[in-house]
């Protein structure tokens, strides 16, 4: 009876994160292959909270980590940046560390493959990340962000995002070594 119930109020209070992803590219019209993409993953964080850098160093959280899912239309075009991380003792870790609180916005260059057909299809980005506050961090978390993207050139099918069962839950895509890790 209660416990259940109990139960069944907590577990959508656990599957929520206080890190909201976003994704857009830029341009935004249509791209030639061969071409550059400027993607842009931004992460709205919860008053309180905080996710450590892509620069966060090891033995402590897990740093902020981009893949880019094998495509028959996108490649990594570089490395992807972020503005300057806080740095601070984290009591968590009892080290300093790096991390961004409010928002971050992470710059992720992407090419157009010379080879990818004309048409719709679907830039996917995996996202881990660890998150914590003063009191507590939660496990580790992938989320795959995706956008759309006009290809032009001759029209194929329907072209990019693997599909993903579990997208968005923690540790989706982590063994997926058709990633490459940018």
């Amino acid at each position: 009876g209660f416990g259940l119930w109990l139960l069944a109020l907590a577990a959508p209070a656990l599957a929520q994160t206080p890190v909201h992803w976003s994704l857009k590219v830029s341009p935004a019209g249509p791209v030639k292959p061969g071409a550059t993409l400027t993607a842009t993953a931004t992460a709205a964080i919860d008053a309180g909270w905080h996710v450590y850098s892509l620069t966060q160093g090891p033995g402590g959280p897990r740093a902020l980590e981009i893949t880019l899912p094998k495509s028959p239309v996108f490649a990594p075009g570089g490395t992807p940046t972020s503005g300057d991380p806080i740095r601070a003792f984290d009591p968590n870790f009892n080290m300093e560390t790096e991390y961004y609180e409010d928002a971050v916005a992470i710059t992720i260059p992407v090419t157009v493959l010379k080879t990818a057909g004309g048409g719709p299809a679907k830039l996917a980005i995996d996202v881990s990340f660890q998150t914590c506050n003063e009191r507590l961090c939660l496990p580790p978390a992938t989320e795959r962000l995706v956008v759309n993207v006009e290809v032009l050139g001759p029209r194929g099918k329907v072209q990019g995002a693997p599909e993903v069962q579990g997208a968005g839950s923690a540790g989706a895509g982590t063994e997926d070594r058709k990633s490459t890790r940018l």
